[in-house]
């Protein structure tokens, strides 16, 4: 071979040498890519923080039922974790019980809470027989808690559909889980009542917290002192114990005014302002808002024009505050009926639908849930937790505590 074709031959040789080498490393980093990407759907650590953000957005969903929106909310994400979510959230969802028998959900309710036992007891006996104390009611969450019941509203369980008939829609629940309608009468407060050592008002404070305010000299001190924020932080801690973000339902009155603001034309309007404030604030976060009455007034015992002139009453200084409800709970163990359905017989029953009223509660402590569904209208039976029945320990609180467990001797003088 001649010198000159050696170099050619060389030449050609080392080409052939680098263009496999490019062609190695070419082929090694598309590997190493494929791999890392791989990697990045298996190693912790790698996620975005927009995907850590949604995976807890969906575990928050999912602790509170909500698996339909637990799952749609991790569709999109092409990652490991979201597919095991959505497997784990699919078997959660076919495992859970419904509850769609109208006449299972119980429903417990309270009166304003006592803040200062010494002051209230002292100055009324009522307030003994019928107010649970801050820290019995605390006590109560947790007895509820333990024995695996869960929050639900009203306005979860039955809907309107477009043709306005009433749906029962019930709740899905793990198995061993019970739903449970919690509510308060007559939260309204007024001076009686914030003098005897209870709440003065609810406000929103400067994180938009709703708290309830309590007087204590010629101070007033915003915190936990009833049901509302007791609530919002039991459920924060635990929320497990609200089905998708439920709170319970409060029942408003306005003779006194509203959330402790006098909302009449004699009032001012800042107080209307402060008082819509709470109960925008009290919607967006889980409660829901239904009729007392104006007065409160006992329905069994008031004629047609007395509902009328109360009904008129209501909605010209309570409903511009707290907005369209149809929710009604009857005050002082009243009714507009017997157990027997209402019909368009009844005239106090007629008036009540015109007027945008379809989803009624009456006291009763014989069963421990009772309801009467149909598509013009629900009725439910609330318990009334009260001093009375803890201190006697009465029998139909049983599959809800131990009243022994809750009462609180010391502050009672037992």
């Amino acid at each position: 071979m001649k010198k000159g074709q050696k170099w050619i031959v060389c030449g050609l040789v080392l080409a052939v040498l680098l263009a496999t080498g490019i062609s190695i490393k070419v082929g090694l980093d598309s590997r190493s890519e494929v791999q890392s990407q791989v990697d990045r759907k298996t190693l912790p650590g790698t996620l975005s923080k927009k995907e850590e953000e949604q995976l807890q957005q969906a575990e928050a969903l999912a602790k509170q039922y909500d698996y339909d929106g637990a799952i749609k909310l991790l569709r999109d994400l092409d990652i490991k974790e979201a597919e095991a979510k959505i497997t784990d959230y699919e078997l959660q969802k076919s495992e859970a019980i419904v509850w769609s028998d109208p006449t299972l959900f119980s429903h417990l309710s309270v009166q304003p809470l006592v803040v200062s036992p010494d002051r209230a007891f002292s100055a009324n006996a009522n307030y003994r027989g019928n107010n649970l104390t801050i820290d019995e009611f605390s006590n109560l969450l947790n007895e509820l808690y333990e024995r695996e019941y869960v929050l639900v509203r009203l306005s979860d369980i039955v809907k309107k559909n477009d043709n306005g008939e009433w749906e029962f829609i019930g709740v899905t629940l793990p198995d061993g889980k019970k739903p449970l309608l919690l509510s308060q009468e007559n939260v309204s407060y007024n001076e009686e009542t914030a003098e005897a050592g209870l709440s003065t008002k609810l406000v929103v404070d400067r994180d938009n917290r709703v708290k309830s305010c309590y007087r204590e000299g010629d101070n007033e001190l915003a915190g936990n002192y009833d049901m509302v924020p007791l609530v919002d932080q039991f459920v924060w801690q635990h929320p497990e114990f609200s089905y998708r973000g439920s709170k319970g339902t409060l029942a408003v009155s306005g003779a006194e005014g509203v959330f402790g603001y006098d909302v009449s034309a004699k009032g001012k309007a800042k107080n209307k302002e402060r008082a819509t404030a709470v109960a925008d604030r009290l919607k967006e976060t889980g409660w829901t808002l239904a009729s007392y009455s104006w007065g409160p007034i006992n329905f069994n015992h008031s004629t047609l024009a007395i509902v009328q002139q109360d009904t008129v009453k209501y909605k010209a200084e309570v409903e511009p505050i707290i907005g369209e409800t149809p929710l009604l709970l009857f005050p002082s163990g009243s009714d507009i009926g017997t157990w027997q359905p209402y019909n368009e017989y009844n005239p106090t029953y007629v008036y009540l639908q015109d007027a945008g009223f379809s989803v009624f509660s009456q006291q009763d402590a014989s069963l421990e849930s009772w309801g009467e569904f149909s598509p013009a209208y629900y009725r439910n039976s609330r318990i009334m937790v009260t001093g009375t029945a803890l201190e006697s320990g009465a029998a139909y609180l049983a599959p809800f505590m131990d009243t022994a467990d809750v009462i609180d001797t010391e502050a009672r003088g037992l």
